[in-house]
């Protein structure tokens, strides 16, 4: 199978650029295959147990259930203090390696452990400015540690490139998620997001825990080395300004639509999302889990970028068309209760080929370095608080319609300053 995806790769390659393929693209198109697979398998398993929870929850505990996830991203932010890009970074592009993760891994630890302490001295303000309850809350805490563990886990696995033993771990993690939920929802028979968010919980505990066994010797002996725990908080430091961009891009228009509306239309704004990457995303998954540490090896991005840019612009107008097809065949799947309209199908297909472009271009960024990830995150910050302004004015004109069309005019911003950026400023690095 890998020789065959290696050469239809081959002619595609060919066919673009007129030139045959180097030794390191023939690399990533192999673990791109490798991955693709697993993401293929668990993108299916993970697809059928979302439309089933949605219809089994109805909008407004999938609403609750979509909101933790996307405070999850916001929480995680000071457990991660975005270390896990930096092992990836590091462990891609130096030799002595065991030392990067095990002093990374020993942060994150600490970090999070603090911040759970402070998350819950602070937990009636918390409460109060998000405007959740305390059983929300504690769940969102709850995910947000297992998911920070599942990023280190995959970050150590990525920085190695064992991407045989990465898919099958999320195999086995998705199994465990859809038959969690599957024997939750039987036995305690309830309609509550926190079934969901359990089985989530357990599925991300065993991939962490069982990589963290796996690969024991490389985390031993336990200390922090000073020097590298400098270099990986020094990229980290943009990194985090690059998470928080990324969750005011990507899950901030949830949280302000329960500000500014109700559970229930979180839950069908979520089904619409969740729907509108539910191909595109995986295969954006999949291609950035290779892609950034084979570019992080790169030494001229600049090449990368007019390749990718030239691939892009071909295939956005097809998958505009196929996202569109796909969101009206899932929100289907989900049952009467998600109203069915043309005007968010659109719109959300808009979105997601908006998103995919400037998502890779974010990345092929940040893997130039220091300054890379400085650029991205800087911009990312004004693009989410763009959002953030455009959220406020179009919510309350057009519900969550506006939302998706806040959402698209930052990203268009943030891929206009992509360009930007290869246009001119890392001409100056070279």
């Amino acid at each position: 199978m890998k020789r065959h995806l290696l050469a239809v790769a081959e002619r595609i390659h060919q066919r673009l650029f007129r030139t045959p393929m180097s030794e390191e693209m023939r690399t990533f198109v192999g673990n791109l295959g490798i991955f693709g697979l697993a993401t293929l398998i668990t993108g299916v398993i993970l697809f059928i147990v979302n439309v089933l929870a949605g219809r089994i929850l109805g909008p407004d505990e999938y609403g609750k259930y979509a909101l933790v996830v996307s405070l999850g991203q916001f929480f995680i932010i000071p457990m991660n203090f975005g270390l896990t890009t930096a092992i990836v970074k590091y462990t891609s592009s130096k030799k002595d390696i065991d030392p990067i993760i095990r002093t990374g891994a020993i942060a994150i630890f600490l970090l999070t452990f603090v911040s759970v302490i402070i998350a819950f001295i602070l937990r009636p303000i918390l409460q109060s400015v998000l405007a959740i309850n305390q059983t929300v809350f504690i769940f969102t805490l709850a995910y947000s540690v297992a998911l920070v563990m599942k990023y280190l886990a995959e970050s150590v696995l990525r920085g190695l490139h064992a991407f045989k033993k990465q898919s099958i771990l999320e195999v086995i993690s998705t199994l465990i998620i859809a038959g969690a939920f599957t024997m939750l929802w039987k036995f305690f028979g309830v309609e509550s997001f926190s079934l969901y968010i359990v089985a989530i919980l357990i599925g991300f505990s065993t991939y962490a825990l069982v990589l963290f066994w796996h690969e024991r010797r490389r985390f031993l002996p336990f200390r922090l080395e000073r020097p590298v725990l400098k270099l990986l908080f020094m990229y980290g430091l943009f990194s985090i300004i690059g998470s928080v961009a990324g969750f005011l891009l990507g899950n901030i228009d949830r949280l302000m639509i329960h500000w500014y509306l109700n559970d229930a239309q979180v839950g069908i704004y979520s089904a619409y999302a969740s729907a509108s990457v539910a191909i595109l995303g995986q295969l954006m998954l999949i291609f950035l889990n290779v892609f950034f540490p084979a570019v992080a090896r790169a030494t001229d991005h600049r090449a990368i970028h007019r390749k990718f840019l030239r691939i892009y612009l071909v295939a956005s107008i097809p998958l505009f068309f196929i996202s569109a097809l796909i969101i009206w065949l899932v929100i289907s799947l989900f049952g009467s209760n998600y109203p069915l309209q043309w005007s968010l199908i659109w719109i959300f297909a808009l979105n997601a080929v908006i998103y995919v472009g400037s998502t890779i271009q974010w990345w092929l960024i940040a893997s130039t370095g220091v300054g890379g990830a400085k650029y991205t995150s800087t911009n990312g910050i004004v693009a989410g608080v763009l959002n953030i302004g455009l959220n406020f004015i179009f919510i309350r004109w057009f519900g969550i319609t506006g939302a998706v069309i806040a959402t698209i005019l930052a990203s268009c911003y943030f891929f206009l300053m992509t360009e930007v950026y290869f246009s001119r400023y890392y001409v100056k690095q070279q």
